[in-house]
């Protein structure tokens, strides 16, 4: 409206100047049954309805902005039933066959008695006996307890860790010490028969080159086969790990070469376990696992047993005939090309 009103006096005043209407000024207004009028303004109908056109204007917007809201008070119909609610009808419960148990009951009822105690049953209950049974339980069970503990109890890997550093407690070898072993007084001619007698054992039990396969490969191939059977292969490669353990063992050794022996012996040892353990693949095989990780270790521990060995003999290099077994260790060289 307000940007209406100056357009609307603009065109009064040049339509006051116009050529019908003589000019005035304000002293020549006219008073007439209380109505100002200007003296030539009846006789411009231009003037005239621009002057009611503005005049309608303003009342009109002044209407609307004060009588366009509403002031009567707006209240809510609440309905109300003019029915009272019934009452709650119960069903009557009867036990006709006075069982203790409703009527209604009975067919979800089971007639045959649940026997929690059955000594007739011929499924049994075997506790287990597999390291990867107990584990299994053992790691369902952390998992749980931890669950159940919140944010107070270990993580899942905390979890997990605690069970291979009980797998590794676990799955440990036999450690031949030296009361297991024969000693000897120091001599020349005690390393001359020692060496040669160790070194005999190792060419007594070699395993013939034709037809050999490694343990890992008879390992894969039976895995990969499922074929239980493949994994008689492993047998005799146990059994020469056995028999050098038992003759080194039945070996009297020189004072001198006590730690020597016992490395060579727990070497010994620690391959013929895992090669026996890797033969539990498939029901027990967990502790396969844990042997075939570390079984690189022991086959590398072998190697630097038996180059101690050649050090030790060494120096008594001059005591040995060409025809030695014991020239063997010289393959065992680190030097040896």
């Amino acid at each position: 409206m307000l940007i209406l009103y100056p357009l609307i006096i603009n065109n009064f005043q040049h339509s006051l100047t116009s050529e019908n209407c003589t000019p005035f000024s304000p002293g020549d207004l006219i008073y007439s049954n209380d109505l100002l009028y200007y003296e030539c303004m009846l006789g411009n109908q231009k003037i005239t309805g621009a002057f009611l056109v503005g005049f309608a204007l303003m009342a009109g917007s002044y209407i609307i902005s004060n009588f366009s809201k509403s002031t009567q008070p707006v209240t809510a119909s609440v309905y109300t039933s003019a029915m009272p609610a019934e009452p709650h009808t119960f069903i009557a419960v009867s036990d006709n066959d006075q069982n203790g148990v409703e009527d209604w009951r009975e067919e979800f009822v089971s007639k045959t008695p649940l026997i929690l105690n059955d000594s007739t049953s011929s499924v049994s209950y075997e506790i287990p006996n597999t390291l990867t049974d107990q584990v299994g339980i053992q790691l369902f069970q952390s998992i749980m307890r931890g669950k159940a503990y919140g944010n107070v109890g270990p993580s899942q890997t905390d979890i997990i860790q605690q069970t291979a550093d009980r797998l590794r407690a676990t799955v440990k070898d036999v450690i031949y010490k030296p009361n297991n072993v024969t000693t000897i007084p120091m001599s020349p001619a005690a390393v001359r028969t020692y060496a040669n007698t160790m070194a005999q054992i190792i060419l007594n039990n070699d395993v013939p080159e034709a037809g050999y396969e490694d343990e890992i490969t008879i390992l894969e191939r039976a895995v990969r086969n499922e074929d239980p059977e493949e994994l008689k292969k492993l047998v005799p490669l146990i059994n020469v790990y056995k028999n050098v353990r038992d003759q080194s063992i039945a070996t009297p050794v020189p004072e001198q070469f006590l730690k020597q022996h016992l490395d060579l012996i727990n070497v010994y040892q620690a391959l013929y376990q895992s090669l026996s353990d890797m033969q539990l693949v498939f029901t027990d095989p967990v502790v396969s696992l844990m042997r075939i990780k570390r079984y690189q270790d022991d086959a590398t521990g072998l190697k630097v047993a038996l180059e101690n060995m050649y050090n030790a003999i060494l120096p008594y290099a001059s005591v040995f005939a060409p025809n030695d077994p014991a020239i063997l260790f010289v393959v065992f060289d680190p030097n040896y090309q």
